[in-house]
């Protein structure tokens, strides 16, 4: 084997060897990026969690409200009885 010929043989090596790298580092790209999309669907559905908090947090204030009036309006039936006596 020639000289030249172990040179272009070194060289088709190390294409091969450069390839395989760039092959390797494109699959951890696509790793990272299904990474990222996995956080991001976690994220979302962390702000679903925080809305249903909020809705559920509203729902528990809307029914203090009610039990508010309802207390307002027994003593205020109280009060007409006690009156009314």
């Amino acid at each position: 084997m020639s000289s030249l010929e172990q040179i272009n043989l070194i060289r088709s090596i190390e294409r091969l060897e450069l390839m395989e790298m760039l092959e390797h580092l494109e699959h951890l790209e696509v790793m990272e990026l299904m990474e990222l999309m996995e956080l991001m669907d976690i994220s979302d559905i962390m702000k679903m969690n925080e809305l249903m908090d909020i809705i559920e947090l509203n729902e528990i204030m809307d029914i203090m409200d009610e039990v508010e009036m309802l207390e307002i309006l027994d003593i205020i039936e109280i009060y007409s009885i006690i009156n009314f006596y």
